[in-house]
């Protein structure tokens, strides 16, 4: 969690650096911080993937029950309709809003 923190933050000190040259403003400063959020985030998103490979296998190791779990859900996602969270009185699929929110859109359009 603190690695994807980290890429975060190199991504915003990156961004800033890419308005400042943008606006061709601090020309220095923005190809700077634009370099080292880029390098740090590059840096960062293989530390992401080696770090999340090890916490697998960890998981798999110490909670197979866990892991059997997450491997079911993924399975048949197709058939299956997500739910929102909610009472069981105002649970909705994602379909039923966004035809709710298609026949809003078009009323207040036409």
């Amino acid at each position: 969690m603190l690695t994807a923190a980290y890429l975060t933050a190199s991504f915003m000190v990156a961004g800033v650096g890419a308005w400042y040259l943008l606006k061709g403003k601090h020309q220095q400063f923005a190809r700077t911080t634009l370099g080292l959020g880029t390098a740090f985030a590059a840096v960062l998103i293989a530390g992401q993937v080696f770090i999340g490979d090890i916490l697998y296998g960890t998981m798999l190791k110490h909670q197979p029950s866990k892991m059997q779990a997450l491997r079911a859900s993924g399975k048949n996602n197709r058939s299956r309709r997500r739910r929102i969270i909610g009472s069981s009185s105002q649970t909705r699929t994602i379909s039923e809003i966004a035809s709710n929110w298609e026949s809003l859109t078009s009323e207040a359009s036409g």
